[in-house]
């Protein structure tokens, strides 16, 4: 993963110099920043370890699409840069709200800064993201393909905001059926895969169908992507994943295998599954007994199947554009996607 490696460095010091130039003056805002994104710790002290900064995979899929059909990936910096300290934004606001103490191996920004402080963090982070979009380059990028990405990124932000106000709604009910829940990743997860690929097709300038797989291939790919994180925050450890062990289950969260579960068990079964998931409290036995209720229905094994359902289709998509074997078998690769 050698070429990947070039992505990331360009990706983190566009963000690190939109932060130095935006928040100048700010010296502690821009320490609360950096954090998030892994760069500092709380003292504002350089972090070198990369599994603290996130897997920048959003960011890196638009670059190496650049390049793999034939555009210099430096002209889509700004935009990789904008939807990177887009996910970041909206992780700092995710942890508040889930209560999340835990991220990519260290305290999430609330626990250490404080939600005030780190809702403004968030706030600061969202506006970058915009600063970010407007540095594209007019000379580079037709005009009216630059704004046209801006409105997509912009509409795409919405979409995850929605996304997320759905998978919050969700903790109220014990209704959520599969349909709604795959609506409600489109919107929170898969979009922003989408947007990636479909600007890194606008910015090399391609046809319209070729744009249009692009988006679907990163749709597809993403709807996978969340399937698989589901399915680690249920059987999942901090070891792997960075966050607190079966942590979908501790905060009644309605996920894949989750609203599979509620779905499939006898209803015996299910009043005492629903008995454990309405406590205040779920403690580690709970935790044991709803992981067997969901082996019993093979939860995972249906989650699994999906998952690697959408990933095929993201191939398909992948096949239909044309570009060299070897640059489809980087983008294979960094997609996690076996042939």
């Amino acid at each position: 993963m050698e070429y990947i490696k070039k992505y990331y460095l360009d990706i983190e010091k566009t963000i690190i110099s939109i932060i130095n130039k935006d928040i100048a003056s700010h010296e502690k805002l821009k320490t609360m920043i950096k954090y998030a994104f892994g760069f500092v710790d709380k003292q504002g002290k350089e972090l070198n370890e990369i599994k603290y900064r996130g897997k920048r995979l959003r960011p890196g899929l638009l670059l190496l699409l650049c390049d793999s059909l034939g555009c210099d990936h430096r002209k889509a910096l700004p935009i990789a840069a904008a939807i990177e300290i887009f996910h970041n934004f909206s992780l700092v606001h995710d942890d508040i709200m889930d209560n999340d103490k835990k991220r990519r191996w260290k305290r999430t920004n609330w626990d250490i800064f404080g939600i005030p402080q780190s809702i403004n963090t968030g706030d600061a982070m969202l506006i970058l993201s915009n600063l970010a979009i407007l540095r594209i380059s007019s000379k580079e990028i037709r005009r009216e393909d630059k704004l046209y990405i801006i409105d997509i990124i912009n509409r795409a932000f919405l979409k995850i905001i929605e996304g997320q106000f759905l998978d919050l709604s969700f903790e109220e009910r014990e209704d959520v059926g599969i349909r709604e829940y795959l609506n409600m990743i489109n919107k929170k997860t898969a979009v922003l895969f989408g947007v990636c690929c479909e600007a890194a097709a606008l910015v090399a300038e391609e046809k319209k169908a070729t744009v249009e797989f692009l988006r679907k291939l990163g749709l597809y790919f993403g709807l996978s992507f969340q399937i698989k994180n589901d399915i680690e925050g249920v059987w999942g450890g901090f070891e792997k994943s960075g966050k607190t062990g079966a942590s979908d289950l501790k905060k009644r969260k309605k996920t894949l295998p989750i609203i599979y579960a509620m779905q499939k068990l006898p209803l015996n079964k299910k009043k005492l599954f629903l008995q454990i998931y309405r406590k205040k409290r779920i403690d580690n036995n709970d935790i044991k007994k709803l992981i067997l209720y969901m082996n019993e229905v093979n939860a995972r094994v249906y989650s699994d199947k999906l998952a690697q359902n959408y990933k095929l289709k993201a191939l398909n998509f992948l096949n239909k554009i044309k570009m060299k074997n070897s640059a489809k078998k980087n983008i294979l690769t960094l997609l996690n996607i076996n042939l």
